[in-house]
Formats: structure tokens, C-alpha cells, sequence
């Protein structure tokens, strides 16, 4: 792999202009495994008795700020809506919406009783 500093034209640009931008490059790339890594830490933290597969899992549960704004987005959107909010129990379950059964990777088949 061979690396070329930018270029416009004739003009190449200096070193520095190079190295922001690597920088700036990697603060976007980086967020995620770094999220993961603080995600982990923080199950390692909190698993106490839980077991850490369990707070894995449970940390990767949408929160209920987040899904009470998914059913408000979702109401607002109406008829144009991807998804479907149903009410299972305690939980409120996400489906595909429309008729067609399996699409894109969602099976309504909990829908068909």
C-alpha cells in the first residue's frame, strides 16, 4: 500500500492539513469500539450476581425513553410507518408492517395467531 499525501492540483498539501484529517477520520471510526469497549467494562462492572452474558444482553435492549419515542414517531407517521407497536404482556413488541409476511428480514408470523 503506498500513501499519497493530498492533492489539488499542483498544490500538495502539508503534513499537518494530512494529519487533522486522519484525525478527524478516526474520531468517527473509533466511536463505535469505543462505545463497545465502555459498554463491556460497564457489564463487567454491573454483573454482580446477574452473570455478564445477561447484562450483555440487557444493555442491548432498547431503553424505554427510546422505545416510547419509536411508538411516538411511529404514531405521527401513520399509514407511512415501517413498523407496527404491539402490546405482548409488559413488553411492546416491534413488527414489520404490511401483509407480506417475511420482508426484509422480519417475520410477522407472531402477528398470525
Amino acid at each position: 500500500y503506498n500513501y499519497e499525501p493530498l492533492t489539488k492540483g499542483d498544490y500538495i498539501y502539508p503534513g499537518w492539513a494530512n494529519g487533522i484529517g486522519w484525525c478527524l477520520a478516526m474520531i468517527c471510526i473509533l466511536a463505535v469500539p469505543f462505545m463497545m469497549i465502555v459498554h463491556v467494562i460497564k457489564a463487567l462492572i454491573n454483573s454482580g450476581s446477574q452473570g455478564l452474558v445477561d447484562e450483555l444482553k440487557e444493555g442491548l435492549k432498547p431503553t424505554k425513553q427510546w422505545r416510547a419515542n419509536a411508538i411516538r414517531a411511529n404514531a405521527r407517521d401513520g399509514s407511512k410507518s415501517l413498523f407496527d407497536y404491539v402490546q405482548r404482556g409488559t413488553e411492546t413488541v416491534r413488527f414489520r408492517s404490511g401483509k407480506g409476511g417475511h420482508v426484509n428480514g422480519y417475520d410477522n408470523k407472531d402477528l398470525r395467531n
